[in-house]
């Protein structure tokens, strides 16, 4: 016996694994049609969060993202709880902007921590505070060569004597990496 979304209205078919105590509880067709029922209103943003001095952050205490950024779900549209206490605060974002953060902590609402910019101020906010220094060559924790190396890999190739299949075994790397040292696609620093 199938059922049907009570949000989207598609039809849930029951998989071979999912037990009938599990069956009798659904009512959604996917985790999206879950998240768009929840019916919270800017306001309900309050309760879940830490409020503490004006100068402290003030933690998210509901669900979070990957990266750490609180996420609510608000009149069936998710958003970033950051961007919802702006909105409360100072009114709308406008288009092409971000909310952003003095206190770097990515589930912080306190909106004296938040301030607009551009994806340039982003970038720049996130570049000054350290997030946006990828380590390169063998500083990369998953380095298998080291600088001298690389030069000599470029140094041999250029003399015609070898392949990059040759040169991958003699490393102990893929010819891939090889042919993306020789066209500088890595290593490009040096």
């Amino acid at each position: 016996m199938n059922k049907i979304c009570i949000v989207c209205g598609k039809e849930i078919s029951r998989h071979s694994r999912c037990g009938k105590r599990d069956w009798d509880k659904r009512k959604f067709c996917s985790v999206s049609c879950y998240h768009l029922s929840v019916d919270n209103i800017p306001s309900d943003i309050w309760k879940r969060i830490d409020k503490r001095s004006e100068d402290e952050c003030w933690e998210w205490k509901g669900a979070v993202s990957t990266n750490g950024y609180g996420a609510m779900s608000i009149n069936c549209k998710d958003d970033s709880t950051h961007r919802i206490v702006y909105c409360e605060i100072f009114g709308t974002i406008p288009e092409g902007l971000f909310v952003l953060h003095h206190c770097d902590n990515p589930s912080c609402c306190n909106p004296n921590h938040l301030f607009l910019g551009t994806p340039k101020d982003n970038m720049k906010d996130r570049n000054q505070k350290g997030r946006g220094n990828v380590p390169r060559g063998e500083e990369h924790y998953r380095s298998k060569l080291i600088k001298e190396q690389v030069l000599e890999i470029r140094k041999l190739y250029i003399t015609n004597e070898y392949t990059q299949t040759k040169l991958g075994k003699m490393f102990g790397v893929a010819p891939s990496n090889i042919s993306n040292i020789i066209n500088r696609k890595a290593w490009r620093h040096i």
